[in-house]
This record gives C-alpha cells, structure tokens and sequence, in this order.
C-alpha cells in the first residue's frame, strides 16, 4: 500500500472484503495499527496478550467469534447463553464446600442465599446440582410464590413427595428394599398417615395397597404436629452420608411460618442428613420476617448456618455476558458494558433486559455490512434507561400485541409455569382462547417465556417476568381474568 504524508497507508484492502471473518479481519488490522505511534486507532492491542485472548476466543468458540452470521440467521437477535453463569465462582465454591462438609459428617447445614431480585440466586443453585448429583445427593426442590401462605406447608410437602422419585431413580433393586423395610419398621401403624402426606411413597413401596388398604390412607388423621413428625421420621430413614438430602426452596420472601417450623423440626434430630440451601429477596424481607427466626432457631440448636449475599457483577463478568451476547472479542464492547453496568448496577436480569432494550430501540444494532453488532456510546449514554428491571419488562410487554399480552396476563395467574393440561383446556373453554398456544409461542420467541418442547409446558423465564405480566391486568379485565382461571382450575 501507498503512504500519505503523515505517514499512514492511504489504502489496504481489509480482509473481510477478501471473504475472511471480520472478527479475524478486525484482529489483524488491529495488529497492523499498533506500529503506528501517534496515530494509533483507539481499538488497537494493548499487548500481544490480549491479543492472545482473542484468539483463543475464535479457536474456544468459533460459531460464536469467528464464523459471521450468514444472511438466513443476521436477524439482529442477541446469542444468549441462557444456562451459563457468569461470575459467582466463590459462592459456587461454599456451596459445594458445605455439601461436602455434610456428607462426610452425616450432620445437617443450612446455606441462605440472599440478593436482589435478579441477581442470579436460582442460577448459582442449579449450576452445582449435577455436581452434588454425582456425588450421591438427593436432589428436591421446590419455590415458594405470593399465594403459597394460603397453604400452609404444602410447599414442604411436594418436596418431599418429589423426593420419593429421586430414591427410586439413585437406588439398585436391594438398595429399595432395605429402605422398605427400614420405613415400616420405624413408621408401623404410621404407615397409612404417610402414605397421605407423601403419596409417592408407593414408588418406593409398590405393596403398600396390601399393607394400608386405600380405606386406612384416606381416613388417617393429619394435623401440623403430624406433619413435622411424619417429615422427619422419612429424613430420618432415606438420608445418609452417602446420600444426603439437598432441599432447595426458592423464593423463602414467600415462605409460610409452618413450613420454616417443619424445617427446624426436622434439622433438629440428630440423626438426619439434610442440607437445606433457601433463598429470598433482600429487598422483600423485614427483620421479622420468619426467615429470621428460623435461623436464630437453627443457630441456638447448634445447627451450622451460612449465608451467602449476591450483589452485583462487576464490569469483568457484564462485559463478559455482552461479549458473549454479540460475539464480540471482550475488549471491543468494553465501552458498552461500562454503560450498562452504570445503568444496572451489575445485576444480571436487568443486564439482559437492558440489553434486549437497547436492540428493541434500534441503539443496539446488527450490521449486514460491517458483520458485527454495531452502537453508539455517546447516544446510548444520554438515553434515559428505566430504573428497575420491572418497569423495563412492562414496557416491552406493552409492545406486544395486545392478544399476546392477554394470554401473558391469564398465565401469570397461574405461577411460573403453565402446565400444557391447563393450556388445553383454555384452548377448549372458549372461542376467545382458540389460539392461545400460538400467543404462547409468539411470547416466548419474544424471550418472555420457555417452552418445554417435551411436555409443552410453559415458564416465565424469571419471576420478575410473571409479576409485570400480573401487573398488566386492569380493573376492568379482572373478572374476565378471574372466571378463565376459575374455570380451568375446577
């Protein structure tokens, strides 16, 4: 190439224009920009270190960061990775650390995650299940949500009840058996009233029918003293050191009284093995709150509490989400990442949002012609972003059109999850929820909803998610609502 006078080349072909990738092509002008001094671009290598990085980026991921998007899918769609978690790597840590610790003690812990709505407390838990799976856990898991008061210890229950099918599944033939017998040995004539509070107990007793005829199941009397006492007998059977129990409940800001009282009841016999990792919303829990008194509860009973409080990422783990979002090598959109972690204050949830935001308002946009996600730093900066992820997830959904919209409204009524049972019957209750399916499917290519295309159920891909949509009903919708839910329910 030709020299100016100032001594820069006038002209170069850049590679991408020879067919090569532009995130490669972007790597070697960058390279070539280093030589020279005072007019050295603002994008060139540091040092050969960072440019050590990126190329392992094209080599680790190069769907990601190497090959550019073809025209059939340049649809300006951000490339999330929805199961990864960035950052938390400490807390990763203690949570395994106390798994360990119980497990070769035989003792029981309990582990409280707490942080902002958003902050990734579901994610860092279920990122370590496999781990503890493997280990010889017994994995149940339930959440709490804002109607779970109106029945008192239900959530503890189904937990339990879910229990029963992971015994089954992580235990040989004669494994099952010893702890048949160990069950009717320890419960007796209590056989029946556990047979109703834990109906899968059947799983692990298929002759139970002959045992408690379903006359003695049905009339067996329950009170709360019961259930603490049926609880714990169970934990008390089925846990061990090889495998001890890890009971997750999400959502604790939601908990009743009872089913924290049917916690402390059952950490307290010493010969349980049980960890119990529970989390909540710091920002939705007073200094009263039974949480608190479970753990002042646990702690005087010598019972190991630790606590794990999530703030916000730092600008390393943002700027490493929206790396990964737009494929971008990391040092490219670090001026991007400062803005949004100004604008989030590193919560991971908003992070997201704040992002899909900035691509629905067009400030974020995919280039055909350079290959690349492109932005301004200066407009994005003066751009008024909401405050709160939740006034940002109900001003995108009041995009939507407005069928969608009603059936977001009428699935939030029902939890986080939409059962594929109860979408049919929508569907065959009335003319007006004929499509309902279909404005599922629209909602979760909008990235409101996860479907499972096994089972054709429905998630709201977080609960902030489901309280916007909630929050959409109007007065004057609210009977309407009302009577679909009523009706699908009875």
């Amino acid at each position: 190439s030709k020299e100016s006078k100032n001594g820069m080349p006038s002209k170069y072909v850049p590679l991408k224009e020879l067919g090569f990738p532009a995130s490669l092509s972007l790597l070697v002008k960058n390279l070539l920009d280093c030589g020279w001094h005072e007019f050295r671009p603002d994008d060139v290598l540091s040092s050969l270190e960072v440019a050590a990085s990126d190329l392992h980026l094209l080599l680790l991921d190069p769907d990601r960061f190497l090959f550019d998007k073809t025209a059939a899918n340049a649809t300006g769609t951000l490339d999330i990775k929805r199961n990864k978690l960035y950052g938390r790597e400490t807390e990763r840590s203690l949570i395994t650390d106390v798994f360990c610790r119980v497990s070769s003690t035989g003792g029981s812990e309990v582990l409280f995650i707490e942080g902002f709505s958003g902050s990734g407390k579901s994610s860092l838990v279920r990122s370590v299940l496999s781990y503890i799976d493997v280990a010889g856990g017994y994995i149940t898991q339930r959440k709490f949500d804002s109607i779970s008061q109106e029945r008192p210890t239900s959530v503890v229950i189904s937990a339990f009840n879910g229990l029963c099918s992971v015994i089954r599944a992580k235990n040989s033939h004669r494994e099952l058996s010893e702890i048949v017998i160990d069950l009717m040995a320890v419960f007796g004539t209590h056989l029946s009233a556990l047979a109703r509070l834990v109906p899968n107990v059947r799983l692990l007793i298929p002759e139970l029918d002959e045992v408690c005829p379903d006359h003695e199941v049905r009339d067996a009397e329950i009170n709360l003293g019961s259930v603490y006492f049926i609880l714990q007998l169970f934990t008390r059977v089925v846990s061990s050191k090889s495998h001890p129990i890890m009971l997750f409940l999400d959502d604790l800001q939601w908990a009743d009284s009872a089913s924290l009282e049917v916690l402390q009841y059952i950490m307290s016999d010493p010969y349980v093995c049980i960890y119990i990792v529970g989390s909540y919303r710091t920002n939705e829990v007073q200094t009263d709150h039974p949480v608190f008194r479970l753990t002042k509860a646990l702690e005087a009973t010598n019972v190991h509490v630790t606590k794990v409080n999530l703030d916000g990422m730092g600008i390393d783990d943002v700027n490493h989400i929206i790396s990964d979002a737009l494929g971008i090598f990391p040092r490219i959109c670090m001026p991007l990442s400062q803005l949004v972690l100004r604008k989030t204050k590193g919560n991971p949830l908003f992070v997201l949002e704040c992002l899909r935001s900035l691509v629905d308002r067009d400030l974020l946009q995919y280039s055909v012609r350079a290959r690349r996600w492109v932005w301004d730093t200066e407009t994005i900066g003066a751009e008024d972003i909401a405050d709160n992820v939740c006034e940002l997830l109900t001003t995108k959904m009041t995009g939507l059109p407005g069928s969608t919209q009603f059936a977001l409204k009428i699935a939030s009524c029902f939890g986080t999850t939409l059962d594929s049972k109860v979408v049919k019957t929508l569907m065959s209750a009335s003319p007006n929820y004929s499509n309902f399916e279909r404005e599922m499917d629209k909602a979760t290519n909008d990235g409101f909803l996860d479907k499972d295309h096994l089972t054709s159920s429905y998630r709201f891909v977080h609960d902030k998610v489901r309280e916007a949509a909630y929050g959409l009903i109007q007065e004057d919708e609210r009977n309407e609502v009302r009577d679909c839910v009523y009706s699908t329910s009875h």
